[in-house]
């Protein structure tokens, strides 16, 4: 959650740049968040059948390798600094992050027993909001660090945290796959009537909604 909101605020303001217009600002802010949350709304399902279909230890531990190599990527787009290059790679990053975000949600349940699941989830989500306000926050910081030629080395510290990840993804405890094959029709079909059968799952889905919709606003 640090490197993915670091660089994707490090990459809108490179878009944005200090002399644009504000319409201009306004189209490039724009672009940025559209290249990393348009992924989380293509690739949710597909995410939820592969943590159902494999172990999602396996899937989180496999995606924070490919991690690794994306950041340096990143830090090549960052030292070319054009547009293309730069919505690409924070596109790329959008997709390590949907297709992961279903296995560490779901991986919880089963590592911790069900008195303790709501001060891990407390915690967990404590984590993930103080990581995603420390990234944001510390993109600019870092920026004016290392300067507008040294842009590049951005990368590096992001890949170097990758790595450190993939490192604590590792001490992860082993969990079996839950070995669902199902498709991605019939996991939306179960997903909806599971919402249409709770009063509780649809209030959570209208809360989470109205939440995201006034975040983006």
């Amino acid at each position: 959650m640090f490197n993915d909101n670091l660089l994707k605020m490090v990459v809108i303001l490179l878009l944005v740049g200090p002399r644009s217009s504000e319409a201009a600002q306004q189209t490039a802010t724009f672009q940025g968040f559209l290249a990393y949350t348009l992924p989380y709304v293509l690739l949710s399902l597909p995410a939820g059948v592969l943590a159902d279909a494999f172990s999602k230890r396996r899937v989180l531990v496999t995606l924070k390798l490919v991690e690794v190599g994306v950041m340096l990527l990143a830090g090549l787009a960052l030292a070319d600094g054009g547009r293309p290059a730069l919505l690409v790679v924070l596109c790329l990053v959008g997709t390590l992050g949907a297709l992961s975000s279903p296995s560490k949600y779901g991986l919880l349940p089963e590592l911790v027993a069900e008195p303790r699941l709501a001060r891990g989830n407390g915690v967990f989500l404590l984590a993930s909001w103080g990581a995603t306000i420390l990234g944001t926050g510390f993109a600019g910081v870092l920026l004016d660090l290392v300067g507008p030629q040294r842009r590049g080395q951005v990368g590096l510290v992001l890949a170097a945290l990758s790595v450190v990840g993939t490192l604590f993804a590792l001490r992860i405890p082993h969990v079996a796959a839950a070995g669902v094959r199902a498709s991605i029709s019939s996991t939306a079909r179960a997903g909806w009537r599971a919402i249409v059968a709770s009063r509780s799952l649809r209030m959570a889905v209208l809360g989470s909604t109205f939440f995201w919709t006034l975040g983006a606003l």
